[in-house]
């Protein structure tokens, strides 16, 4: 019988994981069959829909509106964390989505805190009625993590946004 070394053992490890995050890239970055975020849940994974802080789930971002989702804490040991959008409308959709981050709860739900950290290169931009999805990192020492969204430019009045984050 043959023995396998520490380091092959590593190596299939390391392809498990690779291609367990490639399938679930994959199922994130499907194109869109209908209007919302699937509710498809997987065993592994914790799935958070993004509200308003009034409960809603579809989110109203007409025009040139700036609106903050409801705030969560991350989950205790979480390993992967990634986030998924779709924007409705009957006409264009403009939207720029960032992350913010905060160590302590924050201020007011629902408006602009001035302690707020905007993590660095987590704009999305949405352009489309297409769903958008992506794997996140929430930086060290932070607790607590919202979503603030912007309507620019040409964004129509009827546009709406769902979310979701999944974590593991």
């Amino acid at each position: 019988m043959k023995r396998f070394s520490v380091v092959q053992k590593i190596l299939v490890g390391f392809f498990s994981v690779l291609m367990v995050s490639t399938m679930v890239s994959a199922a994130i970055r499907e194109s869109n069959q209908d209007d919302a975020i699937p509710s498809v849940s997987y065993s592994f994974f914790n799935h958070t829909n993004l509200t308003t802080t009034s409960g809603d789930t579809i989110i109203a971002v007409g025009g040139t509106t700036t609106v903050y989702t409801k705030s969560y804490r991350v989950p205790a040991n979480v390993k992967y964390f990634s986030h998924e959008f779709k924007a409705t409308s009957s006409g264009t959709v403009n939207l720029t989505i960032t992350r913010e981050v905060k160590s302590s709860e924050f201020t007011t739900e629902g408006a602009a805190d001035a302690d707020a950290i905007l993590v660095s290169g987590t704009a999305v931009t949405l352009t489309s009625t297409s769903k958008y999805g992506a794997s996140i990192d929430i930086p060290g020492g932070f607790e607590y993590y919202r979503y603030r969204i912007v309507g620019t430019g040409s964004n129509d009045a009827t546009t709406t946004v769902t979310g979701r984050v999944n974590s593991n």
